[in-house]
């Protein structure tokens, strides 16, 4: 362990008076630079000031500060303190990626399943590991130093994982007052210490999963006892942060809650045999964990919740491998003796009542989550949440279902009390018929309704103290909502065979909850629908979900689960709206009241409906989308042909556009764009699919879209951003119809837009003068969506632009009726909306303000994208404004309207603003920025 600490130095020892005096003499031996000769001022004076700052001794405060001189030029205390806290955090990365490395090897070979049950051999690495070290030997060292540190104990402990937990628990750094808040790095830039400590915080919690993970013996109690200590004080603070807590300190929380799982179970899916069962039951019943699983039982929050759970399981299994046959009895006790409360029957009731499943999926599904930067890391966090929900499985069917049915119990309850509260009236099936209007897809065609204002069905509700309301408790939903993460993350897991044992008891539960009456309830359908969609994820799995709903077509008790049932419901509800919107115009004297039918969507479409309909549009663009071209176009056809009955002729896309233009909720309008588009990936489709969008959606005055309605139903989009969307600051389906435009202009490029896309040029002007010019003015009931916004109207200008190669020279008349690429040049370099969207808006604030984005909330990944869009689009339009500008300097407008290079020197702070993007830590960013900032930044500096 001594030699470890030389490579991890997080424990040093503390002020020492004997070296205090040499220092004091001026003269010092030191490790590593042997004799150094010291001034008073300053070389003994901050030598002191940071063995009392921090806590080392002062021979190593010397060194801190003569490596700053030598290596980093800088010999002042604050460089010294930069080294100091890059070598804690290079020490911490180290650790961590020592222990991954074998880790993830043997995630990658499949060595875990492999390893379930294998004998050891001689060195203690399963047969499929030791082939790997044989054929890769600097992988046997690292095995062997990792080895070394995990089997090793200090008064009871796991010596390795207890001195992690020390440090990370030890926030002595965070105390410290300026100047010691910043610290200045090789660079000479200054950073926060907050930053390094956060960071070296990270690197220890991964370290300490994958340690406990990789652990070759049973932790012992009083390490376990630590590690669920640590997970409740960073729980606490999670509950403490709410909705604002700092991604790292949610990824920190994962990590520990995950390491807090594998301490408690049988298998930590983590490449070694399943653990003695005796050995764990005897772990269990340890005095010196006794306090910390007594607070694990009472399920607090969500993280203690999922330790319950976790608890629970491996005792059911424990007493089950203890008996002839036959699982556990209901009410039955832990063969240790614990009372009741905490029999796995009464833990299971606990830790669901805390939303452990909420709390799971929440996690997964985060945006601190999906910002973890090793994506084997995720695949681990996966695979082990996959286990725990398996094991859940398992122990429902030794107990005949009696899990599932109780999560069945809940979920009734949570649809009685929506129903109940819902100033729609009843939905249940017995009642629906009779309470809808007539025409009006019920229980029997879709679902139940959810009310209004509760929340959107298939929305996983987390277990995060502070964000989404949650649950009362875990519900069937809830489960799926689970299974559904996981496979978003790692698909493979069900099918590349990366968990065979677990495949039966998936399966098996899947089927059994396809055919159930809770299929009824709209929240669970969504979360089942959920699943089949990460699924369909990549052309495997939309090769899968197609077989299933083919297979479904010949069953009748699946018939909810059939493309023909989508298409049935589509077309039902665009006659039914029909009729209503019919009905109205006749009523107003031809005149469409603002917001037609708007007071009457939740009768039309209750909510429940709304969110089946968006859950089946979303899995069929998923499909559509991920499948291989050849097969969809032939799967495609076949759909068409089993939907046939139903379309009367039409091509597949018709009832989509038709529904489009009702006044159906609008996110039914963005999962209907959504599907659009997907079918727009098929280059001699986008024709025909772009031909019907500019019949149906118009930018135009009222009285078009009436005469619309003598032929195909048609609707305004300007009415629809300004009126519907802006009055529930809900802007989902303006997002989703920039984004099907561009990907029809995609799909057909330059070539297959004749005359630069003039025929696009309404839907430009929309981008330009309805959605770019009021983008900072709007209120969003989700912030994020400012930049989701941001990112596709400029994506659409991208696309405009690459139209100017067909355009024909500036004159007059052109200018008159401008082309989307030149209305986008214009207004870019005429300083209007655009300019102000993209450079004041989205690029001034700066790196350092987007960098501190990403650190906490849902809004930093959409901000970023926005910021990598504007600066293609800004390189983009250095490629054409020089010529422009010389076209329009003929004309008698040269004088509004000046090339983007002016505008970037003006004022001077903005191009600077520009260069230090060159510092955000991201590659493609960084390139951007490389390419026409920094050109016109050297052109100015030469």
């Amino acid at each position: 362990m001594e030699g470890y600490q030389e490579l991890w130095q997080l424990v040093q020892q503390g002020p020492d008076q004997a070296l205090r005096q040499q220092v004091k003499r001026g003269k010092v031996q030191t490790p590593r630079y042997g004799e150094l000769q010291l001034d008073y001022d300053p070389d003994q004076i901050q030598a002191i000031e940071l063995s009392d700052k921090l806590k080392l001794d002062e021979i190593t405060c010397v060194e801190l500060l003569t490596y700053a001189q030598e290596v980093w030029g800088s010999g002042f205390r604050e460089s010294a303190f930069g080294v100091y806290l890059t070598e804690r955090l290079d020490a911490a990365r180290s650790l961590s990626r020592l222990l991954a490395l074998q880790l993830f090897h043997q995630l990658e070979i499949g060595g875990m399943d492999e390893a379930e049950g294998a004998q050891m051999d001689g060195d203690g690495n399963t047969p499929s590991l030791a082939a790997l070290i044989e054929a890769q030997p600097q992988l046997g060292v690292v095995v062997k130093f990792n080895e070394s540190l995990l089997r090793e104990e200090h008064n009871g402990r796991n010596m390795l994982i207890s001195r992690i937990v020390e440090v990370i628990k030890d926030h002595s750094l965070d105390a410290l007052a300026p100047p010691f808040d910043r610290a200045v790095d090789q660079y000479s830039t200054q950073a926060a210490r907050t930053w390094y400590t956060n960071q070296e915080r990270t690197e220890l919690c991964r370290a300490l999963l994958y340690a406990v993970v990789l652990s070759p013996k049973v932790l012992t109690a009083a390490t376990v006892a630590d590690i669920l200590g640590l997970l409740e004080s960073k729980a606490a603070k999670v509950k403490q942060a709410g909705a604002h807590a700092p991604h790292v300190l949610l990824q920190q929380t994962t990590c520990i809650l995950l390491s807090a799982v594998a301490a408690l179970s049988l298998d930590t899916s983590a490449g070694g045999p399943v653990r003695p069962h005796a050995d764990v039951a005897n772990l269990l019943r340890a005095s010196q964990l006794q306090e910390q699983l007594n607070k694990v039982a009472k399920a607090e929050d969500g993280f203690s919740a999922v330790a319950a759970l976790t608890w629970a399981l491996t005792k059911d299994s424990i007493t089950t491998s203890s008996r002839s046959g036959g699982g556990l009895a209901a009410g039955g006790s832990f063969a240790d003796g614990q009372s009741p409360a905490t029999s796995p029957s009464a833990l299971l009731e606990t830790a669901g009542k805390a939303r452990a499943l909420g709390t799971l999926s929440g996690l997964l599904a985060s945006t601190a989550f999906q910002l973890e930067p090793e994506q084997e890391h995720k695949y681990l966090c996966a695979r082990m949440v996959y286990k725990l929900l398996t094991s859940m499985l398992q122990f429902d069917t030794v107990n005949r279902r009696e899990l599932t049915e109780s999560l069945v119990k809940a979920s009734k309850h949570h649809m009685a009390q929506q129903v109940s509260s819902s100033r729609g009236g009843s939905y249940l099936p017995t009642t629906a018929a009779t309470l809808a209007p007539p025409g009006t897809p019920t229980a029997g065609q879709l679902a139940l309704p959810a009310p209004p204002g509760a929340a959107t069905p298939g929305t996983p509700m987390t277990g995060l103290p502070g964000h989404q309301q949650q649950a009362v408790q875990d519900d069937l939903s809830s489960l799926l909502e689970a299974l559904a993460a996981v496979f978003k993350v790692r698909p493979g897991l069900w099918f590349d065979g990366e968990a065979p044992e677990a495949y039966a008891y998936v399966s098996s539960f899947m089927s059994y909850v396809a055919v159930h009456p809770a299929m009824q309830y709209p929240d669970v359908r969504v979360s089942f629908l959920s699943v089949m969609t990460s699924l369909a994820a990549g052309p495997r799995g939309s090769h899968f979900i197609l077989l299933q709903f083919r297979q479904n077509a010949t069953k009748p008790e699946l018939e909810h689960f059939t493309w023909r049932k989508l298409f049935q419901s589509v077309v039902a509800y665009c006659r039914r709206y029909e009729e209503l919107e019919r009905d109205a115009l006749i009523a107003a004297g031809q005149i469409v009241p603002t917001g037609l039918l708007a007071a009457r969507d939740d009768a039309l479409m209750p909510p429940g409906d709304a969110a089946l309909l968006v859950a089946y549009l979303d899995l069929f663009s998923t499909i559509v989308d991920n499948g291989a071209e050849a097969d969809m176009r032939t799967e495609l056809q076949s759909i068409e042909r089993e939907v046939s009955s139903v379309l009367l002729g039409l091509p597949i896309y018709e009832p989509l556009f038709q529904l489009m233009c009702h006044g159906v909720p609008s996110v039914v309008k963005a999962a209907v764009h959504r599907s659009i588009a997907a079918l727009g990936r098929f280059k001699d489709a986008a024709g025909r699919l772009l031909d019907r969008l500019l019949a149906a959606a118009v930018v135009s005055t009222p009285q078009s879209v009436i005469d619309g309605y003598a032929g195909l139903p048609r609707f305004d989009l300007v009415a629809q951003i300004n009126e519907v969307e802006a009055r529930a600051e809900d802007y989902s389906e303006t997002l989703a119809f920039i984004g099907l435009v561009n990907r029809l202009m995609e799909s057909l490029g330059p070539q297959g837009l004749p005359m630069a896309g003039i025929v696009l040029a309404p839907y430009t002007n929309l981008v330009l003068q309805f959605v770019v010019a009021h983008l900072w003015q709007r209120g969003y009931r989700d912030p994020t969506q400012k930049w989701q916004l941001a990112a596709v109207c400029f994506k659409h200008c991208q696309l405009a632009l690459t139209l100017l190669n067909s355009c024909p020279p500036i004159t007059p008349d052109l200018l008159q009726r401008q082309p989307p690429g030149l209305a986008v040049l214009l207004n870019l370099m005429g300083g209007k909306h655009l300019e102000k969207a993209l450079l004041h808006h989205v690029l001034q604030p700066g790196q350092e303000e987007l960098a501190a984005a990403m650190e906490s909330g849902t809004e930093g990944p959409a901000r970023q994208a926005a910021c990598l869009e504007g600066l293609r689009l800004l390189n983009l339009v250095l490629e054409y404004d020089q010529a422009a500008a010389e076209q329009l300097s003929v004309l008698s407008v040269q004088n509004r309207f000046a090339p983007l290079h002016q505008l970037l020197l003006v004022p001077q702070r903005r191009l600077s603003v520009l260069l230090q993007y060159v510092l955000y830590p991201d590659t493609e960013v960084q390139n951007q920025v490389s390419r026409g900032p920094y050109s016109i930044g050297t052109e100015c500096f030469d």
